[in-house]
């Protein structure tokens, strides 16, 4: 049930005080856009950023599994074309690379 005092005093506000019925609209207004934002448009940003990142560590791990098998394969290939420290060094900085790639595919 509204309150009858309540109605009464709105409208005599309305009628005798335009500016603070005014500002009182604003105050609101703004509380509402507040209220707005925290209920709705956070959490729907926040999902979407927390699919994004999900999508982004999807695919770089796909990158990474490739990326692990190409290096299988290379480092395979190497040890059986060329021996000897030439042979030692790519491994190496192949190595070094791969565990680049792994750390940054890690959550």
């Amino acid at each position: 049930m509204i309150n009858k005092n309540l109605i009464h005093e709105y409208m005599m506000l309305h009628i005798y005080d335009p500016l603070e019925m005014r500002r009182q609209q604003e105050a609101l207004q703004k509380e509402l856009d507040r209220q707005f934002i925290r209920t709705v448009l956070a959490p729907a940003k926040r999902e979407r950023m927390r699919e994004i990142e999900e999508k982004y560590f999807d695919q770089l791990q796909q990158v990474t599994e490739k990326y692990q098998a190409l290096y299988a394969i290379l480092t395979e290939q190497l040890d059986t074309s060329i021996k000897g420290q030439f042979s030692n060094q790519v491994g190496k900085a192949l190595a070094h690379q791969m565990e680049k790639m792994e750390n940054l595919a890690k959550r």
